[in-house]
């Protein structure tokens, strides 16, 4: 079985779709906790301000009294009594007078927290932290006599704390978010152990029945997976089912058209048999090349470039023969009019045209690929003297320079040797040339082209510069690839390369571009002095 059918659970689709659900289920459950959480918070504390309430029918009557006979004793006694209910940590009391007595903690002048000893010593004071605000409750005490008049004998502040608050819901905290948690983790089991049952393992399923099929024999197979009712899964079941049988009448006619196809263009093959046979010694040619290490990307590029073409010729021949026939049998039939034959030799004169040309350029590309798979192997490498041979291939192009009014200048040492293969230099100074004549210059153009030769350390640095075209900026960068070119017609997009693999691969040099639209062109070659021999 091939990987196509082992998915982690990390990628799965159950994954994938309870990473969703329980992202929107976690948000969810989230706000609704931290909602209930202060929901439990602010209850818990409206429950103590209550409290406070409460405590305050307790002891208004009793500290009323004491207040109002001034004993003070009294009241301290009632105030440390107050202190010791939980809920209470501060009492502070003060009279008609304005004298105060606190006891606990109390709230200071500046909203600050203040301790206060038993005996009314001040002891600390401590800025507003988290959970420790003070919940307060004031009321105002009112002695009642025996008769029942009520006289004011002073006020009374109870504090509470929100740290109170929190130790009595913390424990509902805790209950609250260990549900919170055993629900999710509760859920996400039991939707991951539900999703393998009812998604991952039928798509597993379904992927093996599908690997199992052979495309080769599709006939009679169909896949089967087993699910609870008629679900999306079954549908996509017989879906498939449906494309396999599809798939096998469409190969049979394929088949039955292949066929014909092969009868109607029996005729066809003696017209290109010597085209397919030119084309497979271009193919060979270039299979034996091993000289030139990049010829993997060009082999590639081999069949559709020269396909194009022999593909248009035997298109344009079959409509050659099918009108051929049907103006052949119009004729047997005294059928055919004039303007029909008339017709008919125009589509004629077109078709040997088009087939004309499909085959030139075919012819073309044969004589481009014959020149990369060239086998170099009879130039020996061996020192010669550079300025004598861009001489000679400068005076093999001379009157194509003259034709075409384009001044050529040359700079070079007469005495720089260097040990490479003279005639692959002359090949690519002769391409640089071609290339230049054919689409740097129009051939109203006048122009200039100069070689500099400059000897470095280790190497010999050439310049070589045309004033013509350019090259556009989206089009540098592939001008050395293969059957590039920017000519709709005339050329096969072969020169440059050629050029950059015999400099690079069998001279061991480097050669770079640099170009400007209506500015020129600049081809920067490296070569070694002397020969990096292979060991």
């Amino acid at each position: 079985m091939s990987n196509i059918s082992i998915v982690s659970i990390k990628n799965s689709i159950t994954m994938q779709l309870l990473a969703v659900v329980f992202s929107l289920y976690v948000f969810f459950a989230i706000t609704v906790t931290l909602t209930h959480m202060i929901a439990e918070y602010y209850n818990t504390k409206n429950n103590i301000q209550r409290d406070l309430v409460t405590f305050q029918k307790t002891f208004e009557q009793g500290l009323a009294a004491q207040l109002y006979n001034l004993d003070d004793q009294a009241v301290s006694g009632i105030m440390q009594g107050m202190v010791k209910i939980p809920v209470i940590i501060g009492v502070k009391v003060k009279n008609l007078v304005d004298e105060e007595s606190a006891m606990g903690v109390i709230e200071g002048a500046q909203g600050n927290s203040v301790t206060i000893s038993q005996d009314g010593q001040f002891q600390q004071q401590q800025k507003r932290l988290f959970f420790s605000e003070l919940i307060s409750h004031e009321f105002q005490l009112y002695y009642m006599d025996e008769s029942g008049d009520k006289y004011a004998a002073g006020s009374c502040i109870i504090y509470s704390s929100e740290a109170i608050v929190f130790k009595q819901v913390q424990y509902g905290f805790i209950f609250i978010l260990a549900n919170a948690v055993l629900k999710t983790l509760a859920l996400w089991f039991i939707f991951l152990y539900m999703g393998r049952i009812f998604l991952s393992r039928p798509l597993t399923a379904l992927t093996q029945e599908v690997e199992r099929i052979d495309l080769d024999r599709v006939k009679d197979q169909k896949i089967h997976i087993n699910t609870r009712g008629r679900n999306e899964l079954k549908i996509l079941e017989e879906v498939f089912n449906a494309m396999l049988q599809k798939l096998e009448s469409a190969r049979s006619k394929r088949d039955e058209y292949a066929q014909g196809l092969k009868e109607n263009h029996e005729s066809l093959e003696k017209i290109v048999e010597e085209r397919t046979d030119k084309l497979v010694t271009a193919q060979l040619l270039l299979v034996e090349a091993e000289t030139m290490a990049s010829l993997g990307e060009l082999v590639l590029g081999v069949a559709h470039e020269i396909n194009t073409p022999v593909g248009t010729s035997i298109t344009t021949a079959s409509f050659v023969i099918d009108k051929s026939k049907e103006i052949q049998a119009q004729y047997k039939n005294n059928a055919m009019s004039q303007t029909q034959f008339e017709e008919y030799l125009k589509s004629m004169n077109e078709s040997g045209e088009l087939i004309h040309s499909s085959m030139k350029r075919a012819a073309d590309l044969i004589r481009s690929f014959k020149q990369v798979a060239v086998d170099h192997t009879e130039d020996d490498l061996k020192y010669f003297n550079l300025l004598k041979y861009l001489k000679f291939t400068f005076d093999t192009l001379l009157p194509s320079f003259k034709h075409r009014q384009i001044q050529v200048t040359l700079n070079c040492d007469e005495g720089l040797e260097i040990e490479g293969f003279p005639k692959l230099f002359s090949q690519v100074i002769n391409s640089l040339l071609s290339n230049s004549l054919i689409h740097a210059f129009d051939e109203k153009t006048h122009g200039s082209i100069s070689v500099e030769v400059v000897e470095e350390e280790n190497n010999i640095l050439l310049c070589y510069e045309d004033n013509g075209h350019g090259i556009e900026p989206e089009h540098l960068g592939k001008i050395f690839d293969p059957f590039f070119t920017t000519k709709r017609s005339g050329g096969t997009g072969l020169g440059l390369y050629i050029v950059y693999n015999l400099v690079t691969l069998k001279m061991k040099g480097t050669i770079r571009c640099e170009s400007q639209p209506d500015k020129g062109t600049t081809l920067y070659l490296s070569l070694p002095k002397v020969f990096e021999h292979e060991t």
